[in-house]
């Protein structure tokens, strides 16, 4: 099964990192924004906090309404949709990574 960040470095062109060996999220989301080039580092953090909030959105209409969950295209489809509106908030940094 693919995960919605295979499918997203798999459009930046990024080889996926392994969270085999790393402590927690953090640690392996640091590990990730280390692999994108200096001037996109703004960009990375907020498609970080954007996937993890679909995710929870997720995980709460799968415990709380009894959806079924979304995966790997699904998911990237509401990321997307997602990240078009915040660039319309203002969030140019996430624009300018081009993966939507």
């Amino acid at each position: 099964m693919t995960s919605i960040w295979e499918v997203l470095f798999t459009r930046a062109g990024l080889p996926f990192p392994s969270s085999a060996d790393c402590q927690g999220p953090l640690e392996w989301w640091r590990r990730i924004r280390d692999g994108w080039p200096f001037l996109s580092k703004r960009g990375v953090d907020t498609l970080f906090g954007l996937v993890s909030w679909v995710v929870w959105r997720e995980r709460n209409a799968y415990c709380f309404n009894g959806a079924l969950p979304s995966f790997g295209t699904a998911l990237s489809a509401a990321v997307r949709d997602l990240a078009q509106l915040w660039e319309l908030g203002g969030a140019v940094k996430l624009g300018e990574l081009s993966l939507f």
